[in-house]
C-alpha cells in the first residue's frame, strides 16, 4: 500500500490526485456541468507529469467505450467522467457491457444533496432535473456494476477510491461506480489522504482440486481444450499464450477458442482447431473429434451451445474465474470438475504438476488442423471475382494488407466466424472483439477503437463494422473525437444494407424471406458523413478494388494522420461457412 497525505485547495483536485496515484492517466467525459471542478484543477495543474488529461468524447457511451478499448489493451482502469445522474443512464448498455466484458472502469458521477444555496456547489440552477433521480442515484446500476458508494463526506474518501480501483481490477474485473455529491467536490480542503493498494492475486483452486484436474488430464488418452478469455488484456496474452501452448503440446490437446475474445493460440499451430465468434462453428458438433475423451474448458463461459444437448460426450474439466457466473441468469453448463481460476494463475500450476515431457506431436490433429486453414483460405479464394462482394474474400484482404502491428477491433456479427477465422494472427497483431466487450450490444466498436488507439499511438488500429453495427454507433461523437484528439483510425464497412443478422430469426420461425424490417434503405452514403470530421471516405463496389482502397486508407491514417472509412458493399445473400467436420 502506498499513503501519501497531499496539499490541495479543494476536494475535487485530492479525488484527482488519487486517481492518478491509482495510475489514472485519462479522464474520459461527456461535459456535464457538474464537472467545472474537475477541468479547473486539471487545467491548473502544477506540471504535466502531475495532470490527467480530459478527454471530451461528446458522447457517454463513446466515452465508456473508449475507456473499454484502453482497458483492453493495458489492463488499467481510467476514469469516465458521466453527468449527474442521466449521464450513466445514457451510458448503461456501455457499462452493461464492460461489467458481462469484465473491463475494468471506474464510472465517476454526481447527485446533489442541497438545493437552496446552503452549500458551495450544491446550486447550479433551477434547469437541475427537476429535481428528480429516477429510481435513485446507486439503484440505477448496482445490476451492472461490481460496487458502487455514495459517500458521505470527505475525510475517508481516499480509502474509498482506493477501494474502487482495487476492486474494478480483481478478476473478474469490471466497472465500479462512485457517486459524490457536487457539494463534496467543491468543498474547500488544505490537505487529503490518498491511496493505493496492491492488486489482488490471481484467483487458483485449491490444491485437491488442481490433483484431480492433472490426475484426470494425465489419463486421458485423447484430451482437447476450449479456450476462451487467456487474458484481461491484451498486453498480458503475450504473458500467458507460450504457457497454453506448452500444455496443448505437453498434452498434444486439440485448442479450439470458443468464443474469441483474442489471439489465444497460434492461428497456424498444427494443434489448432479454429474459432467460434457469432455464428459458424459450435465445437462439439462440428469441429472437435469424436474420440476425444477429456475436455479441458479454461475461462471459457460459453464453450458451446445449448448448456445441456451440446455438451461434448467426454468428461468436461472446467476452470473459469467466476464459476457460479452470478452476472448471468441462467448458467447451467455440466462439468465434472468445475473450479475457479484465471489462466495467468492456473496454467503454471499445471505444467508444474502435469508429468514432464511431450506425447507424441502431430498425426491426425496435426492434419486435421492443417485442412481446416486450407478449406477456410479456398473458400475465401473461391469468391475472388464475385460480384456484390463475397465477405470471405473481403477478409482475405484485409488480412493481406493490414499490417502484422495492427490493432484490429471487430463489431461485425453475420461476418463475424469469417474476421476471426480468417484474419491471422501473423506479427504483433492484436485482436479485440467489441461485441464480446457490450454482451451482445452494439455500437461500441468506434469507441474501444479509439480507446485503443489512445493506448498505443504508434500502431494501426482497424474497425470491423457491419453497416447495422454503424447505424447503432455514435458516429459523430467519434470521428469528431478522432479529429479533435487526433486519433486516426481505419473504419472498414461491411456494407450488405441490412441488419442480416435478424434475418434468421424471422425465417427460422416462420419459414419466409424477412418483411423490409431487417433492410436498411435508403441506403446512406457513409463516406459523405464522416467528412463532415476531415475523415477519408471510399466506398469500393468490384472485387479488384478492395487492395487499393485498404493501402488508401492505412495511407491516410499513417501520412495525413486522419480517420478514413472504406465502405465495402457486400453481398446481401445467406452465407454458408466452411465445413470443417470430416477434415
Amino acid at each position: 500500500m502506498v499513503r501519501q497525505t497531499v496539499s490541495i485547495d479543494e476536494a475535487a483536485e485530492g479525488y484527482l490526485k488519487a486517481f492518478q496515484l491509482n495510475g489514472v492517466d485519462y479522464m474520459f467525459g461527456s461535459p456535464g456541468s457538474d464537472d467545472a471542478p474537475y477541468w479547473h484543477y486539471i487545467a491548473n495543474a502544477d506540471s504535466d507529469e502531475e495532470r490527467i488529461s480530459y478527454i471530451n468524447c461528446r458522447h457517454e457511451e463513446l466515452a465508456v467505450d473508449m475507456a473499454k478499448g484502453y482497458a483492453a489493451m493495458t489492463g488499467r482502469p481510467q476514469i469516465v467522467k458521466l453527468h449527474v445522474t442521466v449521464g450513466p443512464l445514457k451510458a448503461a448498455m456501455s457499462i452493461w457491457g464492460a461489467h458481462h466484458g469484465s473491463l475494468p472502469v471506474i464510472i465517476l458521477s454526481s447527485h446533489l444533496t442541497t438545493h437552496e444555496n446552503e452549500l458551495r456547489g450544491g446550486t447550479p440552477g433551477t434547469h437541475y432535473l427537476d429535481f428528480a433521480h429516477p429510481g435513485g442515484h446507486e439503484n440505477n446500476f448496482n445490476r451492472y456494476t461490481k460496487w458502487g458508494i455514495s459517500p458521505e463526506n470527505n475525510e475517508n474518501i481516499g480509502q474509498y477510491i482506493a477501494r474502487a480501483f482495487r476492486i474494478a481490477q480483481t478478476a473478474p474485473a469490471g466497472p465500479v461506480y462512485l457517486n459524490i455529491a457536487r457539494e463534496l467536490s467543491y468543498e474547500p480542503r488544505d490537505q487529503m489522504d490518498v491511496l493505493t493498494h496492491e492488486p489482488v492475486a490471481p484467483v487458483a483452486p485449491e490444491n485437491s482440486t488442481l490433483a484431480e484436474i492433472t490426475s484426470r488430464l494425465d489419463a486421458a488418452d485423447n484430451p482437447a481444450i476450449v479456450v476462451g478469455r487467456l487474458a484481461s488484456h491484451a498486453r498480458a496474452i503475450e504473458e500467458v499464450r507460450p504457457m497454453l501452448v506448452d500444455l496443448a503440446e505437453r498434452l498434444d490437446a486439440s485448442v479450439f477458442e470458443c468464443r474469441k475474445w483474442n489471439y489465444a493460440f497460434p492461428m497456424d499451430h498444427p494443434l489448432y482447431l479454429g474459432n467460434s465468434h457469432t455464428g459458424g462453428h459450435n465445437p462439439t458438433n462440428e469441429v472437435l473429434p469424436e474420440a476425444v475423451d477429456t475436455v479441458l474448458v479454461l475461462n471459457s463461459i460459453r464453450p458451446w451451445y445449448p448448456p445441456q444437448e451440446a455438451k461434448p460426450d467426454a468428461e468436461i474439466l472446467m476452470i473459469v474465474e467466476d464459476p457460479p457466473q452470478q452476472k448471468d441468469l441462467y448458467w447451467n453448463y455440466p462439468a465434472d470438475v468445475l473450479a475457479p481460476g484465471s489462466p495467468k494463475a492456473v496454467l503454471p500450476m499445471l505444467l508444474d504438476a502435469l508429468e514432464a515431457g511431450a506425447r507424441t506431436e502431430g498425426g491426425y490433429k496435426g492434419d486435421h488442423r492443417r485442412s481446416c486453414a486450407d478449406v477456410w483460405t479456398q473458400k475465401a479464394r473461391e469468391t475472388s471475382n464475385e460480384k456484390p462482394i463475397n465477405p470471405f474474400w473481403l477478409v482475405d484482404r484485409i488480412d493481406t494488407i493490414v499490417p502484422s502491428d495492427a490493432i484490429v477491433v471487430n463489431e461485425t456479427l453475420s461476418h463475424a466466424a469469417i474476421v476471426s477465422n480468417l484474419l491471422t494472427d501473423r506479427g504483433d497483431r492484436t485482436f479485440l472483439s467489441a461485441e464480446k466487450m457490450n454482451a451482445g450490444g452494439l455500437g461500441g466498436g468506434l469507441g474501444v477503437s479509439l480507446g485503443a488507439k489512445l493506448a498505443e499511438p504508434d500502431r494501426p488500429v482497424v474497425a470491423l463494422l457491419g453497416d447495422g453495427t454503424f447505424n447503432y454507433s455514435p458516429v459523430s461523437a467519434a470521428f469528431g473525437a478522432a479529429q479533435e484528439h487526433g486519433l486516426p483510425i481505419l473504419v472498414v464497412l461491411f456494407n450488405n444494407r441490412a441488419y442480416q443478422v435478424m434475418k434468421p430469426a424471422y425465417t427460422n420461425y416462420y419459414g419466409e424471406e424477412p418483411p423490409q424490417e431487417v433492410r436498411i434503405s435508403p441506403t446512406p452514403d457513409y463516406t459523405t458523413q464522416v467528412q463532415a470530421w476531415d475523415a477519408f471516405g471510399l466506398t469500393v463496389d468490384e472485387p479488384d478494388e478492395i487492395e487499393g482502397a485498404l493501402e488508401e486508407g492505412l495511407r491516410i491514417v499513417r501520412e495525413e494522420e486522419r480517420a478514413a472509412l472504406v465502405d465495402v458493399r457486400v453481398t446481401e445473400d445467406d452465407l454458408e461457412f466452411p465445413d470443417t467436420s470430416n477434415q
